[in-house]
Formats: structure tokens, C-alpha cells, sequence
């Protein structure tokens, strides 16, 4: 999947993420928007993205992974409180970012000396040793995982809003919203290519111009001047 695709995607889930949205999408709807948030995640990490799905779990429940799989709480997925699967996902994306870099060179230098091998040692169960549980490396990264990617999701949906807001007022005879353009792009960056495009297609022009003039100073005989 190419990086503006992915890109794109992100930035439509992020946008779904509303009081509003949230109450009217079906089920399948939610996953597609939070296998986006994973998809963005995992190439921003440089690592394999994991399949987010759903099945029931207990109340309170809300998501592990496994394998490359996210797993989320179904019986959760109407839950006003969608912002806790923000942070379900980039909790779990942590872990698997942990799984992944014992296997992948491309993901593991990402970590410092002996952080790889400290975030994989066996995790202690919560239920006999909580506090273990709670002070262990890859949870301790997970939690902090999370809490990030949701303040990182309401900065960019924040971007988005103001984005798509400036995009209205200068295309207001367009009736469908078709979010067809880079919402979080830097403005300055866009400006910059803009003046670096300017500069190219005046030098092309200038080249172009040139051949012409030389063909009009032709000799009859075609030798060369």
C-alpha cells in the first residue's frame, strides 16, 4: 500500500473520530478506521502492520495482541469512549513493534542496546503480580504508547479540522466532500514546492526557448556554427 494511500486513509478515520461519526458507523465501519490508525502507525515504525479485528471479551476489556493480530472488544466497539481504542491500538502497536524486532533489522535498530531483549522477557500475569505486570519494560512503553498516539490523534484531527475548514471557504460551489487532498501537509513544504516547480518550469521554458532560437539560426546547409 503506497504512503499517500495510507496516508489518506489515516487522516478519514481521524476525521471519524466524533461523537457524531462514531454513533451512526457500523461495527466494520470502526475496524476499517482503526486498521488505518494501525496501518499509519506500523509505516511510521517501519515495521509489518497487524490485522485488527474484534470478538467479545468481558466488560472493562480492551483489546491484546497476538501474533500479528490487534484484537479489540467487540461488546466495546459502541462505546461512546472511542478514544479508548485510539489508545488500544497504539498500546498494542507498541508490543507488536517489540515482537517484531527481534525478527527485523529495520525495526530493531530503532531500539537502544539490550532494550530488545528487555521488552521481550516474559511479562508476570496481573492477575498474581500486578504491580509486576504494571513495571514491566513493554508495559511501561505500551502506556506510553498509547497516551502519545491519542494526544498525536486530537493534534492531527485538530490540524485536519482547521484543514478542511480553510479547503470549504475556498471551494464553496463544491457540493461533495471528497477529502482529496493532504489535510496535514506543511504549508511551507507545499510552498516550497511550489517555488521549486515555478523554477523548473522556467528553466525548461529557457531551454525550451533556446532550441527554438537555435533552430532559427540555422545555416541553409546544415553545417554547424
Amino acid at each position: 500500500m503506497e504512503r499517500e494511500t495510507i496516508d489518506r486513509r489515516y487522516q478519514r478515520a481521524v476525521r471519524n473520530l466524533n461523537p457524531q461519526a462514531w454513533s451512526v458507523m457500523l461495527p466494520q465501519e470502526k475496524l476499517q478506521d482503526l486498521q488505518a490508525l494501525e496501518n499509519k502507525n506500523a509505516m511510521d515504525q517501519n515495521r509489518v502492520p497487524c490485522r485488527v479485528q474484534a470478538e467479545p471479551m468481558a466488560p472493562g476489556q480492551w483489546a491484546y495482541q497476538a501474533d500479528s493480530r490487534i484484537v479489540v472488544n467487540a461488546n466495546e466497539l459502541d462505546n461512546p469512549s472511542f478514544m479508548e481504542h485510539v489508545d488500544s491500538i497504539y498500546h498494542e502497536g507498541s508490543h507488536a513493534r517489540d515482537m517484531q524486532a527481534q525478527y527485523f533489522p529495520e525495526v530493531s535498530r530503532q531500539y537502544a542496546p539490550g532494550q530488545v531483549e528487555e521488552r521481550n522477557t516474559p511479562v508476570p500475569d496481573p492477575n498474581t503480580d500486578l504491580q509486576g505486570y504494571l513495571d514491566h519494560p513493554a508495559e511501561v512503553a505500551a502506556r506510553a504508547a498509547g497516551a502519545q498516539g491519542v494526544a498525536q490523534t486530537q493534534a492531527d484531527r485538530t490540524r485536519i479540522c482547521a484543514a478542511d475548514q480553510t479547503y470549504r471557504s475556498e471551494h464553496s460551489n463544491q457540493i461533495l466532500e471528497t477529502y482529496d487532498y493532504d489535510a496535514l501537509a506543511d504549508p511551507e513544504a507545499g510552498a516550497e514546492s511550489e517555488i521549486a516547480d515555478e523554477q523548473e518550469n522556467s528553466l525548461v521554458s529557457g531551454e525550451q526557448a533556446g532550441v527554438a532560437l537555435g533552430a532559427d539560426l540555422a545555416p541553409d546547409d546544415g553545417e554547424s556554427l
